[in-house]
């Protein structure tokens, strides 16, 4: 048996119960309610709305006990940047080495290669004790439990990796949980202000969890002997990223990244030959094309590796293409490649049936060998199968191993990831279109997927006052009166242009069959509130989050429309104090413009976001009412020090962008959501999330639509895009350019 200190799923009854069930009058009350034990069936865990005892068929004596007592629920959850899914569910479901994040739980038995454990609690100078079972766990994703005696309690503890922030894994920790209480204290237990008490609890449990995590995972790096390569070479230009690494056992790993150039594949291939020539027959090579940012490698580069590996004895050879829908890069490549190696391989990465896609697949592999005139007879048919749980665009490691178990056939096995309703836009490409496409069946494997498609509304805010007055001569006037002049309201016209942009929105959701829009999140700028307010009032939407992930670029451009001396809200300063044309290349974290002495500059130029940047508190107090006060932005814009002379960058707003659309499409899926934000935002979001340059000239109140499948998101999948920059409910713009609607 392991005895340990844990907070696991019992935890969290303890914290709840030191907060609600604190007193002598409890311990008595239990006493004469008879809580003794009493053996259970296994059941699913309850969600907060449903109590457990809803869920299964009990006998008319239990159903006489459920009478007497009342189910509670309560549920907490808390996001742990810099750690995936499966980490915290590592940790979290290690029960006897979980002491540091429980404050009431004192000891945790469990039986050995069981799922029964015996919890103890003490809490307010009493000491409880429960037993309980593991009633269903998916690695990885969720945990569920159930008391099986002593303190009637169940629930689940879930895990949902989060889009990726900053360039490192996020997730999102979820417990929900119900538990027992005798029915005499019902309205007790009832009150809000111990509910909350509850959830706070737990809330802090979870925080100290997420401390836990990241120690422990900072630790294990720390400790771990990580393997080094003999050869690590990279070659980087303005298209793209060659890599290689050469192992002392032999495997050669290649990567390639965006558009790639003859030069430096030359490059690549001399390196490869040197290691080929040191290793001999030992040598195993695998590669790995990226093509997630929406460009592809150059159509000579991968044949040219192909070549190179099988003219020098046929050796083992992985190739996997991971990437978006197929684009035309995409396709010429693989028709370059299949003329070589004499298979090209379509792999529906939806499908459920994958045992039964996976025959069908080896027999159209068959078939394509037999037509091919000449087939290299050292070919052969390899199949990477890529879990939904693991993300292998961004997990080099993981694919590089998973190459390397397919044993040490000669040949090269190609694969080419790609959605199986866009696998037949390739057709006509493949081997001049007389290779025939595999593509699954929609009858045989259709998991809902429309269903769950999420919309994103990408829409800048309308015409400013500050612009406006400059058009007429007096932006510096009006600079100069104004107490927040970073922070002008709409004009007039943009009033009009954003009531126009809320019913234009309509007009082409219900055209396309796509729902109408359920949340709406904005800049902290006056102007994207005021512009989202607007279509929260076309749509009846009763609320608007204020993320400070969709604010302005704190670029040194922007601050010199406002921020120093003689400013007339011209983007990049007034004449005098502009930035030169000859600087606009140098670094863009520091001053390109003309020095102005900090005492010269507007106060808030210095202090940063935070004194730039309305609260959501500050904006309902202000008269926007339907502005979640209590909303947390999910990017902390203040903690970053943005100021004059530590700008933003162009990577890191696409990052807080990214972010923001990804969390909350992943968060909504089947729903609409709008983000309102200003000029370069959207559209430095619109080219990030779709892969492509964005369509129209876009303006005040431009508007762009999206869809994209959860599934996607996770991958880092581009986006379909079926509405770009269009601004033709503002006549006084020039009107975007539809791509489908």
């Amino acid at each position: 048996m392991h005895r340990g200190r844990s907070s696991r799923p019992a935890l969290h009854a303890g914290a709840i119960l030191g907060v609600v069930v604190g007193t002598q009058l409890l311990q008595s009350l239990w006493s004469i309610q008879s809580w003794v034990p009493h053996a259970r069936p296994a059941r699913s865990p309850p969600r907060p709305s449903r109590p457990l005892h809803a869920l299964s068929k009990e006998s008319k004596a239990s159903r006489a006990i459920d009478r007497e007592e009342a189910w509670l629920s309560f549920s907490n959850s808390v996001d742990i940047q810099g750690a995936s899914a499966s980490e915290a569910y590592e940790i979290y479901a290690h029960l006897p080495n979980h002491p540091e994040w429980s404050s009431l739980l004192s000891e945790v038995e469990v039986e050995d290669n069981s799922l029964s454990s015996t919890w103890s609690l003490q809490a307010l100078g009493f000491s409880f004790s429960w037993t309980a079972d593991i009633t269903r766990q998916i690695p990885s994703k969720l945990i569920g439990w159930e008391s099986t005696s002593g303190m009637k309690n169940a629930g689940v503890a879930k895990f949902q990796d989060l889009p990726r922030f900053s360039g490192g894994p996020a997730c999102r920790v979820t417990v929900e949980m119900s538990l027992k209480t005798p029915s005499l204290l019902r309205r007790v237990f009832q009150s809000r202000r111990l509910n909350a008490m509850a959830e706070s609890a737990i809330g802090k449990d979870l925080a100290t969890f997420r401390e836990v995590v990241l120690a422990r995972k900072a630790a294990s790096h720390a400790c771990a002997v990580l393997e080094r390569p003999t050869v690590n070479s990279t070659y980087k230009d303005h298209l793209g990223r060659c890599e290689l690494l050469v192992w002392q056992d032999g495997r050669l790993e290649v990567e390639l990244h965006g558009l790639g150039t003859s030069d430096n594949t030359r490059k690549l291939l001399e390196e490869m030959s040197m290691a080929i020539k040191e290793f001999g027959d030992s040598v195993h090579c695998t590669a790995l094309i990226d093509m997630t940012r929406g460009v592809g490698c150059s159509p000579l580069a991968v044949p040219s590796i192909v070549s190179f590996c099988q003219k020098d004895g046929g050796r083992v050879f992985h190739t996997a293409i991971l990437g978006p829908r197929p684009l035309m890069a995409l396709a010429q490549m693989i028709a370059r490649v299949a003329k070589q190696s004499g298979v090209a391989f379509f792999f529906d990465r939806q499908a459920q049936a994958m045992a039964r896609q996976l025959k069908v697949a080896y027999d159209w592999y068959l078939e394509i060998r037999s037509n091919i005139a000449d087939p290299i007879s050292s070919v052969q048919f390899s199949v990477f199968l890529i879990p939904e749980a693991d993300d292998l665009v961004f997990n080099r490691v993981a694919f590089m191993r998973a190459a390397a178990s397919f044993g040490t056939g000669q040949g090269l096995g190609m694969i080419c990831v790609v959605e199986s309703d866009r696998a037949c836009m390739c057709r006509d490409t493949i081997i001049g279109g007389s290779c025939p496409v595999f593509r699954s069946s929609p009858d045989q494997f259709d998991d809902g997927r429309a269903s769950r498609a999420s919309c994103v509304v990408l829409l800048r805010h309308g015409e400013r006052e500050d612009y406006m007055a400059e058009k007429a001569g007096r932006g510096a006037e009006w600079i100069a009166a104004a107490a927040r002049p970073w922070d002008p309201p709409l004009a007039a016209n943009g009033r009009q242009q954003a009531e126009a942009a809320a019913a234009r929105l309509r007009k082409v959701l219900e055209s396309a069959g796509l729902p109408m829009p359920t949340q709406i999140f904005c800049s902290p700028l006056v102007r994207c509130v005021e512009t989202a307010d607007f279509v929260a009032k076309e749509f009846g939407v009763n609320s608007l989050y204020v993320e400070n992930g969709l604010a302005e670029s704190v670029y040194e451009a922007w601050m010199r429309q406002w921020a120093v001396p003689g400013a007339n809200s011209k983007w990049g300063g007034p004449p005098g104090c502009a930035i030169p044309q000859e600087r606009q290349g140098l670094d863009p974290r520091r001053l390109r413009g003309p020095e102005v002495p900090h005492a010269q500059l507007r106060p808030e130029a210095s202090a940063g976001t935070a004194a730039l940047l309305s609260t959501p508190a500050e904006l309902k107090e202000a008269g926007w009412t339907r502005v979640d006060a209590k909303y947390e932005s999910c990017v902390a814009l203040h903690d970053r020090g943005y100021c004059w002379d530590k700008f933003e960058i162009q990577e890191e707003i696409i990052d807080r962008l990214l972010y923001v659309a990804r969390l909350r499409a992943m968060e909504h899926p089947g729903e609409t959501v709008v983000l309102v934000s200003h000029g370069g935002p959207t559209q430095y979001a619109l080219r990030a999330l779709s892969g492509q340059k964005p369509k129209g000239e876009g303006g005040m109140t431009a508007l762009s639509v999206l869809r994209t499948f959860p599934s996607d998101i996770e991958h880092g999948m581009p986006w379909e895009v079926l509405l770009s920059n269009d601004a033709s409910h503002a006549q006084a713009f020039a009107y975007g350019e539809e791509t489908k609607i």
